[in-house]
């Protein structure tokens, strides 16, 4: 699995992450909060874990950690529609909310656009925080007809994303 994700890494470098931080178990893996579910193969959920985070959630964070306070700065997290059965979420399986059936995140993107802030538009539901590291939030749109978007802390997986971010400015791709 080093040789895949982190090449020129040694066990020792890696330390427990791939035992502690993303284990064995396919209820901790990606797709999240889906238990069992696109577990296949057995390790496929757990590979797409590490993968997703190094390449695309750790980066983000590490990101809007950096900048939040030199410039407005915005995060989201799309837990809509889990995506294609057997397989789960895909890369990109959020633009159906924006691009090809506009919906709530279509008035944030053309108001961020316009003005350079995602709020403002006369139908927003509710009110976009910007990003800070004492409370870390972020525009979640889920699944839930009464209460589809809500605010969460950016604070999940944290000591995995810390590692592989550390891990990935050792041994860049």
């Amino acid at each position: 699995m080093l040789s895949n994700y982190i090449d020129g890494a040694t066990e020792s470098d890696v330390g427990d992450l791939f035992d502690t931080d993303y284990p064995d178990d396919p209820t901790q893996g990606s797709p999240f909060g889906t238990g069992i579910l696109y577990a296949i193969p057995p390790q496929y959920k757990r590979l797409a874990a590490i993968q997703g985070d190094l390449v695309f959630q750790a980066p983000r964070r590490f990101f809007v950690e950096q900048t939040y306070d030199r410039q407005p700065t915005w995060s989201f997290l799309s837990k809509r529609a889990p995506g294609l059965p057997r397989l789960g979420a895909y890369h990109g399986s959020d633009l159906t909310n924006n691009i090809y059936a506009p919906g709530d995140m279509t008035d944030y993107l053309i108001h961020f656009v316009n003005h350079g802030d995602p709020n403002g538009a006369e139908n927003n539901l509710i009110d976009w925080p910007q990003y800070d590291t004492e409370t870390r939030p972020q525009m979640t749109f889920v699944d839930d007809d009464d209460t589809p978007l809500v605010i969460t802390n950016d604070t999940y997986r944290v000591n995995g994303f810390n590692k592989l971010t550390e891990l990935s400015f050792q041994f860049p791709l």
